[in-house]
């Protein structure tokens, strides 16, 4: 069961993955906000209904519904707020944002239990952070800026259907190769952490030590994000 909650946000982002791209790339401000929202929603279920274990489930299932717009957003904004040559540079770091919100706070998911915080205590910290989420989204998010800063952002009212879209990026044989060689390589990263904390917490519940595991994974795979976007921008070929 515990398994199932953390793999469902895996299991829902592969059909939700190509419609909220399109949704996100034609309502971008609503879409953050709708998925603030449900994100918060699913926050206050799971408070509520804490140890019924379908109705935590259905709150895990609107959270992984929410991160997948939340996921398809760094492109879109990279596109319409930066300049052609900071593009990818934004994208990354918008990007690294979400990694790097999964290592604090599984530290200090960590640090809460290791001060003796219960499900409950922890549940109402998220849900504030969730809250003050919200209004973040909407104070500051817009569909696009005054001006467009590239020629891509100019096009974006006149882009190709999603059916045509995927189309081409399924002849695109450098993109499929690379987006293959991500998905085995994220794969097998992703084992290091899982399996190393499995031996942390092997007969010992060191929670902290769990979490300041994840906080320097996150960081290490930041800094190798910067790094590789520096290098492909002067024009070295990564594959």
């Amino acid at each position: 069961r515990v398994v199932l909650l953390s793999t469902l946000y895996m299991y829902i982002f592969l059909p939700l993955g190509f419609f909220a791209s399109e949704i996100v790339s034609t309502n971008f401000c609503l879409s953050q906000i709708c998925a603030a929202t449900l994100n918060f929603i699913a926050v206050i279920i799971k408070l509520v209904a804490q140890r019924h274990y379908i109705w935590v489930t259905i709150g895990q299932i609107l959270q992984a519904c929410a991160q997948v717009f939340i996921l398809c957003a760094p492109p879109v904004a990279a596109e319409r707020w930066f300049p052609l040559e900071e593009i990818g540079l934004a994208n990354a770091v918008a990007l690294m944002a979400n990694f790097m919100g999964f290592g604090s706070m599984s530290f200090l998911a960590a640090f809460w239990v290791e001060k003796g915080y219960g499900v409950e205590e922890i549940t109402w910290y998220v849900l504030g952070l969730c809250g003050a989420a919200v209004v973040l989204v909407v104070v500051f998010v817009r569909d696009r800026p005054p001006s467009a800063p590239n020629v891509l952002a100019q096009k974006i009212t006149g882009r190709a259907a999603l059916r045509d879209d995927m189309k081409a990026m399924l002849r695109d044989s450098t993109f499929m190769f690379a987006t293959g060689i991500y998905g085995l390589v994220l794969g097998g990263i992703w084992t290091i952490p899982s399996t190393v904390a499995l031996f942390l917490t092997k007969g010992q519940s060191d929670n902290l030590k769990v979490g300041i595991l994840a906080l320097v994974f996150v960081v290490s795979g930041a800094v190798a994000s910067v790094i590789f976007e520096s290098v492909a921008k002067r024009g070295v070929n990564p594959f």
